[in-house]
């Protein structure tokens, strides 16, 4: 969805420059600037180039096999004059229907980089503007069963602002199809210091999206809250799953850095507990019983590496306790388990 907001806003971008004019020349030159390999994109009923209210009645974008993104009804509302003042002020962003059937073939990115990647926390690149997103809407989306497993619709809502000080951003999609489903992120990141305040809530009914991805036994109901506060240098992260409204798992995980801070090493403890028979196989559950308790202090080193220097694991049929050390191949270089 925000790669989606960010090619509508360069659209509109390009239309900033623009001259009204020859609308064919205007709308073929725009759709050659958000093309790319192995996408093709296409506009119709393009309108209001140079008006404070722009605004399209169709775009698709196309791969090898054909249409896979349709975008209906888009309408811009914002200060074109901000921009002069290198800001992008949207009062609205909306579209009428997004459809996506299925979603694009991938294209061919060559060898994959031998190199170890180590966990990073995604950043925000320094942008030529502030943008400040009042109110972005989609009031359909449509998505094929290829995307998410079953045929699914939804609604959108949201807003962002991103400037030097901070990066801000709140989105709500509601299912509208006749089945239960909530899914909320708040973010606010202060850029200056690093400190992230975030808010993850999403609720399904039974046989949703998320029990079925995560393969739950019988596709229960789920609520699961992630709430995280603090530095990225030292990010907790509170974390609470119930299903068919009991409590699952809950427990913190806390990622900090350690070491050059260009290249940072992170270390990643993990306290979580609960009732995760709901969670796993039949044949497991007796095994594992009605209180796990899971405890880890571990090392991503960033040559890829990884060091485990102390794990426990409770439950009704074991009780082990160890280290493990992982080399930048991810091969053993030590297993000390006991229990």
């Amino acid at each position: 969805m925000r790669k989606l907001a960010v090619l509508i806003m360069v659209f509109f971008a390009t239309v900033a420059t623009a001259q009204e004019g020859d609308k064919g020349f205007l709308t073929r030159t725009i759709q050659n600037a958000l093309s790319g390999a192995g996408r093709t994109v296409s506009i119709d009923g393009f309108a209001g180039a140079l008006s404070s209210r722009a605004r399209f009645d169709t775009m698709t974008i196309s791969d090898d096999q054909g249409v896979w993104l349709t975008l209906e009804g888009v309408e811009l509302d914002w200060n074109r004059s901000a921009l002069l003042r290198g800001r992008l002020e949207v009062q609205a962003l909306t579209a009428k229907r997004l459809t996506v059937p299925r979603l694009p073939v991938a294209q061919p990115t060559g060898l994959p980089d031998p190199e170890a990647k180590p966990f990073t926390f995604p950043t925000i690149p320094d942008l030529p503007v502030v943008i400040d997103i009042a109110d972005f809407s989609v009031d359909e989306i449509n998505l094929g069963a290829p995307v998410l497993g079953e045929p699914a619709q939804l609604t959108v809502k949201a807003n962002a602002l991103i400037n030097d000080e901070m990066a801000k951003v709140d989105v709500q999609a509601r299912r509208t199809d006749g089945k239960l489903g909530e899914f909320d992120i708040k973010a606010n990141l202060e850029r200056g210091q690093n400190v992230l305040d975030l808010l993850v809530n999403l609720k399904e009914e039974s046989r949703g999206i998320v029990a079925r991805t995560l393969k739950i036994p019988d596709e229960p109901s789920v609520d699961l809250t992630v709430a995280g506060q603090g530095p990225l240098s030292n990010f907790k992260t509170d974390i609470n799953l119930s299903t068919d409204g009991e409590p699952r798992i809950e427990g913190q995980v806390v990622v900090a850095e350690q070491g050059d801070s260009t290249n940072p090493d992170r270390r990643i403890r993990a306290d979580l507990s609960g009732d995760v028979t709901a969670l796993i196989l039949s044949k497991y559950r007796e095994f594992f019983g009605p209180d796990v308790a899971l405890t880890v202090d571990s090392l991503v080193q960033a040559d890829g590496g990884v060091d485990i220097s102390d794990f426990t694991l409770k439950a009704q049929s074991a009780d082990l306790k160890g280290k493990v050390t992982l080399n930048s191949d991810k091969w053993p270089s030590l297993i000390d388990i006991t229990g």
